[in-house]
């Protein structure tokens, strides 16, 4: 009696080691949880069942034709699949979810009127049974319903589905963004832009592709709708896991712009109610409290009100007791099951963890999930040495299998592998991944073939080629005949830049399918790129290799792209953008081929054309971060420099890293005068490539707009550090070392960029300003005159040029080059003040007060002009206007010194003396220096009675003189107060040799020549007075008047020659 007995106990002991987990749930939950766990169980294998069928099937389609029952199709199961009947869907009563709105008859209206419509909206709200309430409707007029099962190879339905289809179609695609999530990655290449290596297309191009050659070939008399479902949820709970949303990628695909989305709303707390009330009738199950009062608890989905009732007819089916409902046992929401299910996965296997997160993984990489595959990502997964993982090894194999039965783990529905919880990167994992399926090819090959082509391929979109080719040299070695294998290697070693490599690669690929187009493609690319090397076997041009692609597909739209960049580079521009065109028209959504247009638009400086096209490139591809650069690029050689702006800014938000952007987006506030601005984004660039010797470059032209010239000065040397031969870096270099002071290093910067580039007009230019400050004006002449002929438009030689012939007194000659200058720029104000400068200097001050007030109109804020105004209308004796001239031009700038000295003079000749020395005063307190106007100022305290302080005031001069005499290039107007101050000192030994020093400089200069008659006159030497006089007189007028009671010519005024000299009549 006790051998049944013990035997009985042994099998319930083994069936609780077994099954521990739904045996205690059993015990701890009065027996409801057993019903639960069956009725979980129930609706896997229902689901197991209806994957397996649809996998089963070839087609991607169930087609259901009219007047048939569409429900069954749509749901994915028979009625006979569903464990509770009366909870059976399309049973139920469809709910109006909003007062007053009625969905179903928008979303008809939407079909009728020829829109595409996809329903969105989060989990478990319906949009399935308001998609299958709107098939019925279709099916009753007589439409066929075709429902997508997401098994589209290729990019066309197969045409067999077609053939009988004689009525209009009704194509339904429910659960999109599961779909999108699952489909085969883009492969995409990361050439330059104007040339790509792409392969396979994404299932949201593939779709669109096939719904159009459906509608135009399969059925082209037939009308079609398109009715489609998504979750929209923008927010996973994990940051790290991609959104629903986010799987459809609905700004990328030209796909969803077909679509009209009509996004429909939670029920309303009203509908959840009646809802309630309808399906407690159908299934005896009582409301203990009122409906209202559970909706409210709802989380706003139907599934959870069905996932209610199907619990508690679990419960009913294991104990036959009454059932209710009430605000205690309802569950409030659908959220946690998921993790709930894997905490239970756990308990019961700890190795589930590993488990899962190899499914994870592989689900990322989009590597099917064969047992034999997770059961090795697995194991990897698994910490410990060689030896426990061997151990772990069974345990696994046997965990799988468990979870499988249990679960269905390696067909995991939405959101089950995110119940887990924290996800891992897939990118962390990758290389990892790759040394993984790498052993196991040897004694594998054929079982993990697949998982290492997925995961080269993710290697690949992560631009790590070096990890990617080891993949795929692997595939090659174990299928040398697989042509897709050769492919993906060749576009490895292309952009690894080992071409020769590459091209055998393609080579191969062609040798094995001959009408492989897109290893020809490739050839033509590859010969573009390897053209310059020697060494390599060309056989056929990479014209022959493109005609050879378009041979076998002539509508082709990236060979077509890659061939008409080709023909533009051969200067063969119209017949490029003839193949662009075609390309256009064969695929519109290939954006690749506008943005090629928009370069060739560029070169052929047809701006407005290629912003036309990045547009066009952009409206397909709004991520396309080279396009936005592009039209930048466009809309700044436009000069319209806000809107380049706003492309570059739209370029960094998509691609945060990319320099050039950020250089790019420098030079348009720099543009907008936006220094401090521009400087930052120079420096960005620099920082995200330091060797960027174009950054270097712009980062110094803005330090110098801010007046920063040391600094300036080292951003052009880093410049030219990192490219020796940079012309304009050499070229802001001198003009930094000019803004120091520093004219002989200048100099020789402005002659290394003129070596780099003899024809570098500015460079001349700029050589010839400081050839100019180093007082060799005969050499500067011949620098500006070099710029003009390299540049004859150059307004600004021409004004350099009058300027260094002003400087040698050749008056005409130098107003004709003003004249010329202004010709070229007729708003050039200051060409306009230096021509006013040589009328003064040949006497003509009307003439040169008009310039100077043309000037001042165009440029009302010039201070030199107002300056320079004031002394020509002293020059005609309007000491009052004159004195308002240098008013107005303090008033601009108030620390003009050059003003304040004029003001006095002014203030001088009105005899207004005190005023004067004031004035004096406040130019020697800007400029502590100023000479002249130390000078003037002794002068006036001389005539004020003062001698004790002007005597003091001529030693200061003298001594500061002396100090700076031997400085080069000091001015006339040195040399002279230098002379003056002596003399006034009675220290004549000196006086005559420095007035030669100032005579030298400019032989036509009017106080030079005075001051010369006043010293020979004092030293008796009537001659050379008179002389010197005479061309003072000449030169200036006005210095008549002011010989004749000057008291320096006292010795000699009785002399008949100085008397005729100075009579008005002479």
């Amino acid at each position: 009696m006790l051998d049944p007995v013990v035997n009985a106990a042994r099998i319930l002991w083994e069936f609780y080691n077994v099954h521990k987990d739904p045996v205690n749930l059993l015990l701890t939950t009065a027996f409801s949880g057993f019903g639960l766990t069956g009725l979980n169980w129930w609706r896997e294998k229902q689901q197991k069942r209806r994957r397996a069928r649809i996998a089963g099937d070839s087609l991607p389609f169930r087609v259901v034709r009219p007047n048939q029952d569409v429900f069954p199709a749509i749901f994915g199961r028979e009625r006979a699949e569903y464990l509770y009947p009366s909870l059976i869907d399309w049973d139920i009563p469809l709910q109006d979810r909003e007062l007053d709105i009625n969905h179903l008859a928008e979303i008809i209206r939407l079909l009728n009127d020829d829109q595409w419509v996809i329903i969105t909206g989060p989990a478990g709200i319906g949009k399935t049974r308001e998609m299958a309430e709107v098939a019925l409707r279709f099916i009753r007029r007589g439409w066929t319903v075709m429902v997508f099962t997401g098994t589209l190879e290729g990019d066309q339905f197969p045409r067999e589905q077609f053939l009988d289809v004689r009525r209009n179609v009704l194509f339904i695609f429910d659960d999109l963004h599961i779909q999108m999530r699952r489909s085969e990655p883009t492969r995409e290449n990361r050439a330059t832009e104007e040339q790509s290596l792409p392969t396979d297309r994404p299932l949201q191009e593939r779709l669109l592709a096939a719904l159009d050659h459906c509608d135009s070939v399969h059925i082209p008399d037939t009308r079609i709708k398109v009715l489609a479902t998504a979750r929209d949820e923008t927010v996973s709970d994990d940051p790290r896991l991609v959104s629903p949303w986010e799987m459809l990628q609905w700004e990328r695909y030209p796909l969803w712009r077909r679509f009209t989305r009509y996004r429909l709303p939670r029920p309303e707390n009203q509908a959840a109610a009646s809802w309630l009330v309808n399906v407690s009738n159908r299934t005896g199950i009582q409301l203990e409290c009122p409906p209202e009062e559970i909706a409210q608890r709802n989380d706003g989905t139907f599934q959870n009100l069905v996932n209610n009732f199907e619990i508690l007819l679990a419960g009913d089916s294991q104990e036959g007791r009454s059932l209710s409902l009430s605000r205690e046992n309802f569950k409030d929401t659908l959220r946690g099951s998921w993790k709930k299910c894997y905490q239970d996965a756990f308990k019961l296997e700890p190795l589930a963890k590993e488990l899962y997160d190899a499914v994870d993984l592989l689900q990322q990489a989009n590597i099917p999930l064969k047992a034999f595959v997770v059961e090795r990502v697995a194991l990897m997964l698994v910490r410990g040495n060689r030896w426990q993982k061997v151990r772990y090894q069974w345990r696994i194999k046997k965990a799988l299998e468990k979870l499988e039965a249990r679960e269905g783990i390696l067909s995991p529905r939405d959101g089950q592998i995110e119940g887990k919880g924290e996800l891992l990167s897939l990118e962390d994992y990758l290389e990892k991944l790759l040394g993984l399926f790498l052993a196991l090819l040897d004694r594998f090959p054929l079982e993990v073939k697949e998982a290492l082509d997925k995961v080269s391929n993710k290697l690949y979109d992560k631009q790590n080629y070096t990890e990617s080719l080891r993949g795929y040299d692997a595939l090659v070695k174990y299928f040398p005949e697989d042509e897709t294998f050769q492919l993906m290697r060749g576009n490895n070693l292309y952009y690894l830049v080992r071409y020769t490599d590459a091209l055998d690669c393609f080579n191969q690929a062609t040798e094995i399918k001959p009408d492989y187009f897109r290893a020809w493609t490739n050839k033509g690319l590859i010969i573009q790129k390897i053209d310059v090397l020697e060494g390599v076997e060309k056989e056929a041009t990479a014209l022959e290799y493109y005609d050879r692609a378009l041979a076998i597909n002539p509508d082709d739209a990236l060979t077509l792209v890659n061939k008409g960049s080709l023909l533009g580079e051969l200067g063969k521009k119209e017949e490029a953008l003839e193949l662009y065109k075609q390309a256009i028209n064969n695929d519109p959504n290939y954006y690749r081929a506008y943005y090629a247009q928009g370069l060739e638009f560029s070169e052929m400086n047809r701006y407005e054309e290629s912003i036309s096209a990045y547009a066009q490139a952009i409206e397909v591809k709004p991520d396309f971060v080279a396009a936005w650069v592009g039209k930048g690029n466009q809309l700044e050689n436009l000069g319209r420099y806000e809107e380049a702006l706003s492309a570059y800014d739209e370029a960094i938000r998509l691609k945060p890293d990319y320099e050039a952007a950020w250089h790019n987006k420098g030079n348009q506030l720099a543009n907008l005068g936006r220094y401090e601005e521009a400087l930052s984004a120079y420096e960005e660039a620099i920082r995200l490539k330091p060797d960027y010797e174009a950054a270097w470059h712009n980062k110094g032209n803005q330090l110098a707009n801010l007046g920063r010239y040391e600094e300036a000065l080292s951003a052009y040397e880093e410049a030219i550090r990192l490219k020796p031969d940079y012309d304009y870096a050499w070229l802001g270099k001198g003009n930094q070392l000019a803004n120091l002071g520093r004219y002989e290093e200048a100099l020789s910067a402005y002659e290394e960029a003129i070596r780099l580039k003899p024809d570098y007009d500015y460079a001349w230019h700029n050589k010839g300003n400081q050839l100019a400050n180093l007082g060799r004006y005969e050499e500067a002449l011949s620098a500006y005159e070099e710029a003009i002929r390299l540049k004859p438009d150059y307004d600004y030689a021409w004004n350099g040029k009058g300027n260094q012939l002003g400087n040698l007194g050749r008056y005409e000659e130098a107003l004709s080059a003003y004249e010329e200058a202004i010709r070229l720029k007729p708003d050039y104000e200051a060409a306009w003040l230096n021509k006013g400068n040589q009328l003064a200097n040949l006497g003509r001050y009307e003439e040169a007060l008009s310039a100077y007030d043309e000037a001042i109109r165009l440029k009302p804020d010039y201070e030199v002009a107002w300056a320079v105004k004031g002394n020509q209308l002293a020059n005609l004796g309007r000491y009052e206007e004159a004195l308002s001239a240098y008013e107005e031009a303090i008033r601009l700038k108030p620390d003009y010194e050059t003003a304040w000295f004029c003001k006095g003079s002014q203030l001088g000749n009105l005899e207004r003396y005190e005023e004067a020395i004031a004035a004096y005063d406040e130019a020697i307190k800007f400029k502590a220096d100023y000479i002249e106007a130390i000078f003037n100022k002794a002068i006036l305290l001389k005539k004020l009675g003062h001698q004790d302080i002007v005597n003091q005031q001529f030693h200061l001069i003298v001594e500061t003189c002396q100090q700076y005499k031997n400085k080069d290039n000091q001015t006339i107007d040195f040399w002279n107060v230098y002379a003056a101050s002596l003399t006034c000192l009675g220290q004549y030994e000196e006086v005559e040799q420095i007035l030669q020093k100032a005579l030298a400089i400019n032989p036509n200069h009017p106080n030079t020549n005075y001051n010369l008659a006043c010293y020979y006159a004092i030293q008796d030497n009537i001659p050379l007075a008179v002389e010197y006089l005479a061309k003072a007189i000449q030169l200036r007028p006005s210095d008549r008047e002011q010989a004749k009671k000057d008291s320096d010519f006292d010795k000699i005024r009785q002399d008949p020659r100085f008397i005729e000299l100075i009579s008005d009549n002479f």
